[in-house]
């Protein structure tokens, strides 16, 4: 029993080492396999690794070009050619002001009006505050102001010939413009729209504004110095002494007589002055019949409005004459018109 048993063992042990040997030798290959496997992924991650990191990199350095070429707002639409060029000769210099009458006073703006495509351009913030739509807003990135009142809620787009109201919009035949940082916009779309009458005096470039109800209050009011009558006396008295004369001759007579109200001898007012007799008669034309109706020309107003804001072409000149006065220093002669000043 004891020899059966070994040789039993033996046979066991003997069996048992070739499975474990056959067990090894199989399980080499797939193990080679799997390394290589292993190693040919690996590969393949790196080179896909690789490709995602230039990729990456072309991105980066296309987004960093991108940023660097991305243009600046540059503010709203530009005006076409023919627009801007009309603009630019109806607001050049010595172009005619215009005066806006209401509750028989000048509207108080802080830039002249103009004609602009044959309509008035007026600053938007002075007449909607004027007319009592105080709450204005500017919107800097978009170039849009928005008013708001009445039951209104009105935008105005710059360099538009549209704007918005209550939602809807509406065609106002001519752009909204910039001139001296003020937004300009057609005097007769915001009075209309607010039920304003508008008369327009060609003879004298002015527009007289009606309204039923609304009342402007007097700090919109202009304190000048004349009134539109005056006005009228001044323009018409000035082509009555200059005739067919030059600009330069008009602009002369009509500093001549804005500096005598200024000094002792003659009316302290337009009026005061032209119609003065308290020593003689100082402009026989202000005491002719036909007065009344003359019609001033274009250089006679133009000169008389510019005169009105300050302008002086002849110095502290009190008289004018196509012959010299004795004894009165001469200043200049204009076309043969000597302007003179007092001994």
């Amino acid at each position: 029993m004891e020899k059966v048993r070994k040789i039993f063992l033996t046979v066991f042990i003997m069996i048992l080492s070739m499975t474990i040997i056959n067990g090894q030798e199989t399980s080499e290959e797939p193990l080679e396999e799997a390394v290589d496997e292993a190693i040919i992924e690996e590969d393949i991650n790196e080179e896909g690794i690789t490709e995602e990191s230039t990729e990456t990199e072309e991105v980066a350095e296309d987004e960093e070009v991108s940023v660097i070429e991305t243009p600046a707002f540059v503010g709203p639409p530009e005006l076409s050619e023919s627009y801007f060029t009309e603009l630019e000769e109806a607001t050049a210099e010595g172009q005619m002001p215009i005066d806006i009458l209401i509750q028989n006073g000048y509207l108080k703006t802080d830039v002249d009006a103009f004609i602009y495509m044959d309509k008035t351009y007026v600053p938007l913030r002075s007449v909607v505050e004027a007319f009592g739509l105080t709450d204005i807003e500017w919107d800097p990135d978009n170039y849009v102001a928005s008013v708001t009142g009445y039951g209104y809620s009105i935008e105005f787009p710059l360099n538009k010939l549209e704007v918005i109201v209550n939602g809807h919009v509406q065609d106002l035949q001519s752009p909204t413009v910039l001139v001296d940082d003020r937004m300009m916009v057609p005097l007769n779309f915001i009075s209309e729209l607010l039920g304003f009458e508008v008369i327009w005096d060609q003879t004298y470039y002015t527009v007289g504004l009606i309204h039923p109800t609304l009342k402007v209050d007097s700090e919109y009011i202009d304190d000048r110095i004349y009134t539109y009558d005056e006005l009228q006396n001044f323009a018409k008295l000035v082509m009555r002494e200059s005739g067919d004369a030059s600009y330069e001759v008009h602009h002369g007579v009509a500093s001549v007589i804005m500096n005598r109200m200024s000094h002792s001898s003659f009316g302290s007012s337009v009026d005061g002055v032209i119609f003065n007799t308290d020593w003689a008669v100082q402009f026989p034309p202000a005491h002719k019949a036909n007065f009344e109706d003359t019609k001033p020309n274009e250089k006679a107003v133009k000169a008389v409005k510019y005169t009105l804001r300050g302008q002086n072409s002849v110095e502290t000149c009190i008289f004018f004459n196509t012959r010299p006065f004795k004894g009165k220093p001469i200043y200049k002669v204009v076309d043969g018109v000597y302007f003179m000043q007092d001994s």
